[in-house]
This record gives C-alpha cells, sequence and structure tokens, in this order.
C-alpha cells in the first residue's frame, strides 16, 4: 500500500512539475509573440500590451529589454515606452524595479545603436521615479562602458549622465572616470551641442571637472562659438587659477556682446571696479592706438597699481605705445617707475623708443 501512495505522489510531482514547466514555456512563447508584435504596434495599442507584459512579471520586463538589441526604432521606442509604464505601475517601493534595472545593464553589451539610444533617455526618464541612485548609477556605468554611438546619437551620452547625475553628490567611482572622459573627448568635437553639454557635465557638483575645460578659453585659439565660450567663461568664472584674471581680460573685447557682458561681470565678482575693467579693455584692445592712451590713464588713476600696469606696457608689442609709455614715464614722479624708464633707454628693441627714454633719464 505504500507502495502505491509513493507512486501516486510521485505521479503527482510529476504532473504538477510538467504542468509548472508547461506553464513557463506557454508564458515564454507569450511573451516573444507579445515582443515581436511590439515591433509593429502604434501607440494606441501600447496600453494592451502593457497589460499583458506586466503580468509577466519580471519575465515580461526581460523580453522588453532584449527589444533594445534590435535595429527596428519602433520596436526599441515601444519596449521604452512599456517598460516605463510598467514601473509606474509596481511602485516605489516594489523590488523588481531594481531586478529591471539589473537586466538593463546585463544586457547592454548586445545593445544595438537604437537599443542604445532608447535605454539612454529610459534611463534620464527614470529620474522622476524615487530609485536607489546607486543602481541607476551603476546602470549607466554599464550602459557607457559599453557604449557603441556613432556621432550623430553621442549627445544622448552627456544628456542622460547629465539627468542621472545633476542632484547627486556621490557618485560612483567608475562613472567618475567615464564622465572624466566624456568631457575631455567632448571639448575637442566639432560638434556645438557636444562641447556644450561637456561644460554642463564638468560642472556637476559631484564631478567639479572644471579645470579640463581652459583649452576652450585659455588658448591663443579659442573656441569659435559664441555659446561656448560664454559658457565656459560662467564656468570658470570663480576659478582664477584655472583661468587667471589676465586671460579672463582678453574676452573684454570679444567679438560678442554677451561675452564681453560677462566677462566684465566676472571681473567684478572678482573685485575689478568699473574703471579698472575699462583700463583692462584698452590694455587687451588689437587697436595700438587705443594701448597708447593707456599709460596717461594708468597713472592718473589712483586705485590701481601703476607699476604692475606700467611694467606690461613697456612690454607692448607696438613700439608706438611702449613709445607712449616711455613719454608717461618721464612726467611721472613716481620714484618707483624709474627703472622701467631705465630699461627702455637700454633694452628696447626699437631705437626711436630707446631715444625717447634716454631724453627723460637725463640728469
Amino acid at each position: 500500500m505504500s507502495k502505491i501512495r509513493m507512486m501516486c505522489y510521485s505521479l503527482i510531482v510529476i504532473i504538477v512539475a510538467g504542468a509548472g514547466i508547461g506553464l513557463w514555456q506557454q508564458n515564454s512563447i507569450i511573451a516573444w509573440y507579445r515582443t515581436w508584435k511590439l515591433q509593429s504596434a502604434n501607440p494606441e495599442m501600447l496600453s494592451g500590451y502593457v497589460r499583458h507584459f506586466e503580468a509577466l512579471g519580471l519575465m515580461g520586463t526581460e523580453s522588453l529589454v532584449h527589444c533594445f538589441q534590435s535595429n527596428n526604432e519602433t520596436a526599441c521606442q515601444n519596449a521604452r515606452a512599456v517598460l516605463l509604464k510598467i514601473f509606474s505601475i509596481w511602485g516605489q517601493n516594489d523590488k523588481r524595479r531594481s531586478a529591471v534595472l539589473a537586466q538593463l545593464a546585463e544586457k547592454a553589451p548586445s545593445y544595438s545603436a537604437m537599443g542604445e539610444r532608447e535605454c539612454l533617455t529610459m534611463l534620464q526618464e527614470l529620474m522622476q521615479y524615487d530609485l536607489p541612485a546607486g543602481e541607476i548609477q551603476r546602470t549607466l556605468s554599464t550602459v557607457l562602458a559599453h557604449a557603441n554611438t556613432n556621432s550623430r546619437d553621442r549627445l544622448n551620452l552627456y544628456q542622460a549622465t547629465i539627468a542621472v547625475l545633476q542632484r547627486e553628490e556621490t557618485i560612483e567611482e567608475s562613472l567618475q572616470k567615464q564622465a572624466k572622459s566624456l568631457v575631455i573627448v567632448g571639448i575637442k568635437s566639432d560638434q556645438e551641442s557636444i562641447r556644450l553639454a561637456a561644460i554642463r557635465l564638468a560642472v556637476l557638483p559631484g564631478l567639479q571637472l572644471q579645470e579640463h575645460l581652459v583649452p576652450l578659453l585659455a588658448s591663443t585659439n579659442p573656441d569659435s562659438s559664441v555659446e561656448v565660450r560664454q559658457l565656459a567663461l560662467l564656468a570658470l568664472g570663480e576659478h582664477e587659477k584655472l583661468l587667471s584674471t589676465d586671460d579672463l581680460c582678453n574676452y573684454l573685447n570679444d567679438s560678442d556682446k554677451e561675452v564681453r557682458t560677462a566677462t566684465e561681470r566676472i571681473l567684478m565678482v572678482r573685485g575689478l571696479s568699473q574703471k579698472q575693467i575699462k583700463l583692462a579693455k584698452m590694455m587687451n584692445d588689437q587697436n595700438p592706438i587705443s594701448r597708447a592712451e593707456l599709460p596717461e590713464l594708468v597713472l592718473g588713476t589712483p586705485e590701481v597699481d601703476s607699476l604692475q600696469w606700467m611694467e606690461r606696457l613697456t612690454r607692448d608689442p607696438s613700439p608706438a605705445v611702449r613709445a607712449a609709455t616711455a613719454r608717461a614715464l618721464g612726467s611721472s614722479s613716481d620714484r618707483r617707475l624709474s627703472s622701467l624708464l631705465t630699461k627702455l633707454s637700454e633694452q628696447d628693441k626699437d631705437q626711436t623708443v630707446q631715444q625717447i627714454a634716454r631724453f627723460y633719464t637725463k640728469p
């Protein structure tokens, strides 16, 4: 009798297991079929797909994540839309949300360019949900590590990274390194939008990568884009060690009015007066006639360090400016400036400038 019971129990177990396997296979087939249909579904049909995939739980979300491997743009877009709806249905405390982030990270190496774009867009949109920052950061880090985005979609890398990190002060180490790489590469891009995004990324509170923006401004060939120059100035304005006041003053004569205005405001924040800014603007004027007016103005402005300003004027590339400097030095009673006049009389490479300086150095 016991043997018969054991046989019955075994038979029941086999039947139940078979039913379970059959149900799993049935769900797997259903998920595959729904995923296949999703590539041609229009937006009005998506609510029905949300119900079907949500009912399948993590099997359903895994099938949706598989869509990001497809080169079919509609399939990728629809998968993103359905996944986001499922996130909303599951709610804040549902641990399956974290499992979906793990699924997104796991499949990242096999995403198509379109799938990668939609996954990055989804990570940006997930910021509206109250998800653990560390989990989203790790998912983003994995996607970035395998990113194979072409130039048309590269902006999405920056936008997603900015969206995920803009409110975070603590950032995963691997993601910090990836962000740094994005900034360094981005400022060299021939696309203005990428360079702008690289600046916005660099100034995020948790990164503070402003030092990598210096080449946009402190070089002999500053960025050609007005918007890039303006944004870079704002990013570096508070960092005098990275962008010196002398380098900053070069932009007082920028071709764009907004850049000039931004420069003046930054200089005022750094403590320069309106008179000092006016003199600095003349000092950096490309027209030597304007610079030749400076020596007299400098000596007539008590609030500036005349020794520092006049010393710089003795090194002006224009002989006319250096000659005007010699005349102003010769009429000054400030004994600190006498060495500058002597230097012009003995070392200036222009004979006329030397003669003018010698005239004023005669006893």
